[in-house]
């Protein structure tokens, strides 16, 4: 909180890096504790701005009561100049659980669409949904949609893009358009051209294995083999075998054993590369002709993408 609240404040701006306080309170009402409002949806279309709510459903107000809402008729509220200001809702009945839960600026006017849903029926799927025209003034008329018919679920979402449209979605996922009447442009966005021909089965069983899939990412796979031996001045030798043969790698954890047969003495030391840099390596030692190994301890950080020798042949036993 940007202060100490004594009463709690229900309007907070973004300044900077901190919250700041907006001095709006609502009026009081007898038998509304002070803290038994709250607002619910901000709404503007630029020019007006709106904000709705009702009775506090949480806090401790709102434990006070036997529905753990406060009871206190919908609030909704105005910015007029630099200040918040409440609007007296007149002309509709309102319950005392009633709520505004969403609110939707008219363009091009200074009244608001406004989604009333008592709180008993907060995402309700068959109840019918109920939509308030809201006047600068206050003066407020209600409708009930569908008109007839089984209710399609609670007001969830309101919006008016245009003086003359407005959508309105319900809890079950139905929509609602409101239109005058005046056709709209044809939209020529190509994504809009096609018809959507196939649906899949949402409500159709999903498998999901008990188990994780085998990891087939040969992402800890020992890396690939290269044979790197210091420069030697050329001189004519006989064809000789590989110095090393039958390389073989085995991975445990983080700690790579590599086996080779080696085919003459030599100096040996395994190098372990990422990119341009060695990241591990065994020392230097100095074996004997046979089956021999080097053991290289690796880290997840600094894991290598290849492997390299570094060999020196040593003359003489």
């Amino acid at each position: 909180l940007a202060e100490p609240e004594a009463v709690p404040r229900l309007l907070h701006e973004i300044k900077g890096f901190g919250f700041s306080n907006n001095p709006f309170l609502p009026a009081p009402l007898a038998g509304v504790p002070v803290d038994g409002s709250e607002l619910l949806a901000l709404d503007s279309d630029g020019a007006n701005l709106w904000a709705v709510g009702g009775g506090a459903a949480s806090g401790p107000a709102a434990s006070t009561f036997p529905n753990l809402v406060a009871e206190r008729p919908p609030l909704a509220a105005r910015l007029v100049g630099e200040a918040f200001q409440e609007v007296p809702l007149k002309g509709a009945t309102f319950g005392d659980a009633d709520r505004l839960g969403d609110v939707a600026a008219i363009p091009g006017t200074s009244e608001a669409f406004a989604a009333v849903v008592p709180f008993a029926d907060r995402r309700s799927i068959n109840s019918k949904a109920t939509v308030a025209r809201i006047q600068p003034d206050g003066t407020t008329s209600t409708v009930r949609l569908p008109a007839a018919g089984a209710g399609r679920g609670s007001a969830a979402r309101i919006a008016c893009p245009a003086v003359n449209e407005c959508w309105m979605v319900t809890w079950a996922g139905w929509l609602f358009h409101y239109t005058d009447g005046t056709p709209l442009p044809l939209d020529t966005d190509p994504a809009f051209q096609g018809t959507i021909e196939f649906r899949p089965n949402e409500a159709a069983e999903q498998f999901i294995p008990d188990q994780l899939p085998v990891d087939d990412s040969q992402l800890f796979a020992p890396p690939p083999l290269e044979l790197t031996p210091d420069k030697v001045d050329p001189v004519k030798v006989r064809r000789l075998p590989p110095l090393l043969r039958k390389v073989r790698s085995d991975l445990k954890g983080m700690t790579l054993t590599v086996s080779f047969t080696l085919t003459r003495r030599a100096r040996v030391q395994l190098l372990a590369k990422k990119g341009g840099r060695t990241v591990a390596k065994t020392p230097q030692q100095i074996l004997t002709a046979g089956r021999r190994e080097l053991v290289l301890r690796l880290s997840r950080e600094r894991y290598p993408t290849r492997l390299a020798f570094r060999t020196k042949e040593i003359k003489g036993r």
